[in-house]
């Protein structure tokens, strides 16, 4: 189950460590949702971007628990729509991904339901 965590800044990560970040636009799901509601608020997709902290594998990747967050700029048309970089999660990367981007989707539509309920937006592609 996934759950909150307080994580070092990633300057602090152990040696043992690694850090691997993604374009959240190429991945599927809550994410994929998120990313298209994001950008209809006027956050520029290309600066949002989940980013996967765990225990550093011989082939480069990363293994076991990790700590998963998921972070984006301000919005450039609706000064309501503040950056975040505090939405973590740590699990799996599977299920910290889904849950993050989850967590992340809830919230962005409840903070900002009124101005989404008046503009046409399919959540489906």
């Amino acid at each position: 189950m996934a759950t909150n965590v307080d994580w070092p800044p990633l300057g602090l990560l152990p040696l043992d460590h690694a850090k691997l970040t993604f374009d959240l636009r190429e991945l599927g799901g809550f994410a994929q949702t998120l990313c298209r509601v994001l950008v209809t608020l006027g956050v520029p997709d290309e600066l949002v971007k989940v980013t996967y902290t765990g225990k550093s594998t011989q082939g480069g990747g990363i293994e076991g628990p990790v700590v998963t967050s998921v972070e984006f700029p301000a919005s450039t048309t609706l000064p309501t729509v503040p950056a975040s970089t505090e939405l973590t999660i740590e699990d799996t990367v599977e299920e910290g991904l889904r849950a993050v981007s989850h967590k992340a989707l809830r919230r962005v539509m409840r903070d900002h339901y009124e101005h989404l309920k008046t503009i046409e937006f399919c959540l489906l592609p």
